[in-house]
C-alpha cells in the first residue's frame, strides 16, 4: 500500500466480520468470498460522491463478546 500510495487510488477494507471460520479455510471460500464481496460492495457504493471517507457501521472499530 505505502509503495502504491502516489500511483494509484487504493481502498482497503477488512475482512468480514465477525468470521466464524479461518480466513484460510478454503472450504468456505464460497462463503468468505460472498461476504467479502457484499460488504465491499456495500462499502463503495456508500462512499460520498466528493471524495469524502465514509465508513459504514459494519466496517468501524468494534468488539466482539
Amino acid at each position: 500500500m505505502e509503495l502504491l500510495k502516489d500511483r494509484a487510488e487504493l481502498i482497503v477494507l477488512p475482512p468480514p466480520c465477525p468470521l466464524t471460520v479461518q480466513p484460510i479455510d478454503f472450504g468456505h471460500a464460497d462463503e468468505l468470498i460472498s461476504r467479502g464481496y457484499e460488504g465491499a460492495r456495500d462499502y463503495l457504493d456508500n462512499l460520498p460522491a466528493d471524495g469524502g471517507p465514509a465508513i459504514p457501521f459494519s466496517f468501524s472499530m468494534h468488539s466482539h463478546e
